[in-house]
């Protein structure tokens, strides 16, 4: 067996190969754990499972915390106190982060007398977590990615690998500790470990393999009898990135024998949707999104269980598509609402009971009336039953399932809701306090809310191919377009380890990641793309994506310092003289400007064939007669024919609430 590992291998990686060769494969950090779990019989163990691991963290935490506050003189409170107090989810979790890292590089959590105080709160708080983690009935489920890979660590020792080499895709000095660890154990098992160096797909002569040497061989000056017009590295701009991914699938379509690869920084359907519109095969992309009405139910569901109601979250879930409440019923709860925000009102009653009361009406829906509306609120400055929460959770995940099932099984978004509902339920069930409070519930919610990626459509034959990662190119690609190529801040954080826990820490043989190491590999990551096109680089990008105004990528800036032509490079879509000159190295559509004829600016007028329309009214209010003077068609409409505008199911503003009840007022007065 012959591993490939890098560390954006854990999704869609390029290989150049149009079947996979036996014997070898791709992986990254978490697929190498789950190939080594299954050589060495170690599999079985759940995914996804952090939202109970920091639970788990974070009563160990709070036990920890409760015996040095019961004894102050002998023991100082650990030095998350004061953030634990304030937000004890986001403590754990963090904290949690940092006890994998010091578990992943190799430390055993003995106590020492020398250790620093942190690293002494630390081998305190793993005491009291392995013994929660320990317990037989949730073993499976809390082990999470560190405690598997320590494990797994020490059985490959003396264990059965079926591996004959393991190659190495970024410099083993950039490696996290935990697969340098493994490295070493390789090597002392004599099994071979070689490192494919960084190197230069293009030909030297050409713009293209120039910027390639100077990025790998740190500032080398262009030549400046360089070939300016090869072609070899094109940047397109666009306006939006709308507009560029009409125009390249256009080009796409027309230059037959282009087939580059493609890197989607994102999980969009932008592109492919322009290139299927366009007649060529899908590409099988996933778009994950938060946006999904599946997945609003689960943030919205709390808004049921607290007091004051918000009316926002009741009206945006009953105008979802797809809900856990009658289409009708919630139809009329949110036209109501609309009209008068709140709830069990008269209007309410006679709204709602009135479409309950109707014969075809199904007993289901006066089921869900009855669970979201007839319940007890508690106030949101105050804490409500653990039960109560547990139950909205356990009836989302049970309808979510049901609703898959009876809709023929192909919407998948939908299990995904069932899963996230049944992971807040699984942690709502292992909280001790038997009472939760309104921002430990969104606190909670939030850890599990994730985007659900779906294929909406399968790949075809004949596909571009492409990769999400700028790393997960593992060979050179004779044409490679970068769709949205964008500014990421890939800026390593601070260094939260302290000078004297990193040297305790160093005389025990642990070796933590530092900044530096973290900043010059994903430096490598970014450059990949370039390093990797052997023929033609294609950057594009946009200045808006997604609707909002974009950075460029700071790669950009090494190219016009390195070449006095840049602007030669350059073409803008949206320029007429650019598209021309684009055109004579690829293919592209004519556009045909659309003339721009400016209007006068359009006035209100109203013409009265029948003037015994207009009937005298008994009274007239302020706002009646402010709408007659300036909107005489609005006066008309609504007080003479009695015409309102439809209710957009949205809740009304409050002035217009306080003006409506100012005049219910003056005219009951």
């Amino acid at each position: 067996m012959i591993l490939h590992f890098g560390t954006d291998f854990d999704g869609i990686v390029y290989t150049h190969l149009t079947s996979a060769r036996a014997g070898e494969t791709w992986i990254g950090p978490r697929k190498l754990l789950q190939w080594l779990e299954r050589q060495l019989g170690m599999s079985g163990y759940a995914d996804n499972t952090d939202y109970l691991r920091i639970e788990l963290y974070r009563q160990a935490m709070g036990q920890y915390l409760a015996e040095c506050e019961q004894q102050p003189l002998l023991q100082p409170l650990p030095f998350y106190a004061a953030s634990f107090g304030a937000d004890r989810f986001a403590s754990a979790a963090t904290l949690l982060n940092w006890r994998d890292e010091l578990l992943l590089a190799g430390w055993d959590f003995e106590e020492n007398a020398t250790m620093p105080e942190r690293l002494r709160c630390f081998a305190a708080i793993e005491i009291l977590y392995r013994n929660k983690i320990s317990d037989p009935a949730i073993r499976q489920q809390v082990f999470g990615f560190a405690d598997r890979f320590a494990a797994v660590l020490e059985q490959a020792e003396n264990g059965h690998l079926p591996l004959q080499k393991l190659v190495l895709y970024q410099p083993e000095t950039l490696q996290k500790p935990v697969i340098q660890r493994f490295v070493r154990i390789l090597r002392r098992r004599n099994i071979n470990v070689v490192e494919q160096a960084p190197g230069c797909s293009a030909d030297a002569d050409t713009t293209l393999g120039q910027l390639q040497r100077r990025l790998l061989l740190m500032n080398i000056p262009v030549k400046s009898s360089a070939a300016e017009n090869d072609h070899s590295l094109l940047v397109l701009r666009a306006r939006r990135d709308s507009d560029a991914a009409t125009a390249l699938a256009q080009m796409l379509r027309t230059e037959i024998g282009l087939k580059p690869v493609f890197l989607i920084p994102e999980m969009n359907l932008l592109l492919e949707q322009n290139i299927v519109q366009e007649g060529m095969p899908n590409m099988g992309i996933l778009s994950a999104s938060l946006a999904r009405p599946s997945l609003q139910v689960l943030k919205l569901a709390p808004a049921f269980l607290w007091e004051p109601v918000d009316v926002f979250k009741i009206m945006e879930f009953a105008t979802l598509a797809v809900k856990p409440l009658d289409y009708g019923l919630s139809l009329e709860i949110a036209r109501v609402m609309a009209e008068k925000p709140g709830l069990m009102s008269d209007t309410w009653f006679a709204a709602v009971f009135g479409y309950l009361e109707q014969g075809e009406v199904p007993e289901a829906a006066r089921k869900q009336y009855a669970f979201w509306f007839d319940r007890r609120r508690y106030k949101a400055d105050g804490t409500a039953p653990k039960r109560d929460a547990i139950g909205i959770y356990a009836y989302l995940q049970e309808w979510a399932f049901d609703y898959f099932e009876e809709n023929g099984s192909t919407n998948t978004s939908f299990l995904v809701l069932a899963e996230q509902a049944r992971r807040i339920r699984e942690l709502l069930e292992a909280l001790p306090e038997q009472r939760i409070s309104f921002l430990e519930l969104e606190r909670i919610v939030r850890t599990i809310y994730q985007p659900s990626p779906v294929q909406f459509a399968p790949a075809e034959v004949e596909r571009f191919e492409y990769v999400h990662h700028p790393g997960a190119l593992a060979a050179p690609a004779d044409t490679l377009v970068w769709w949205n190529c964008l500014f990421e801040n890939t800026t390593p954080s601070p260094d939260k380890w302290q000078a004297p826990e990193r040297q305790f820490l160093e005389k025990q043989g642990v070796v933590l990641d530092t900044p530096e190491q973290e900043g010059q590999l994903n430096l490598l990551r970014q450059m990949q793309p370039v390093l990797q096109a052997a023929k033609q680089l294609i950057l594009i990008v946009p200045d808006q994506a997604d609707g909002s105004e974009a950075v460029p990528n700071l790669l950009l800036g090494d190219i016009e310092a390195a070449f006095p032509f840049f602007r030669d490079l350059v073409f803008s879509l949206d320029d007429e003289q650019d598209r021309a000159r684009f055109s004579d190295i690829l293919k592209m559509p004519e556009t045909k400007p659309i003339p721009v004829r400016p209007t006068d600016r359009m006035r209100p007028q109203l013409h009265l064939r029948r003037p015994d329309l207009i009937l005298d009214s008994e009274y007239e209010t302020p706002t009646n007669l402010e709408s007659l003077f300036y909107f005489p068609h609005r006066w008309f409409f609504r007080q003479q024919l009695k015409m309102y505008p439809s209710s957009l199911l949205s809740v009304t503003g409050d002035n217009t609430l306080l003006g409506s009840l100012s005049h219910r007022f003056l005219k009951n007065s």
